[in-house]
């Protein structure tokens, strides 16, 4: 995911994952995305609370991202390890 950040860049805000099985999944935020990570985090966890699964979540912000929230989802892919999700939420 990407946005704007506090310091005025544009760059990822954070990284949110789905297992295969479209259940299991999570969410790393950004170390720079400051308070709109810190945001995206907490809804995370609230729809987790709510019993959304990382899937349900994946697709929701999907339709809910764009020019409104200015938030971009970037293309689903194929990540074999972790270790690959927290590189991509450093990444700028």
């Amino acid at each position: 995911m990407r946005g704007h950040r506090e310091d005025g860049s544009h760059g990822p805000i954070g990284v949110v994952w789905v297992a295969e099985s479209g259940g299991a999944g999570g969410y790393v935020g950004a170390v720079r995305a400051g308070w709109l990570g810190a945001e995206t985090r907490r809804s995370y966890d609230g729809a987790r609370r709510r019993g959304w699964d990382a899937g349900r979540i994946f697709r929701h912000w999907s339709d809910e991202a764009g020019e409104l929230t200015g938030v971009v989802l970037d293309p689903a892919a194929r990540i074999g390890d972790l270790a690959t999700v927290r590189r991509l939420a450093t990444t700028e």
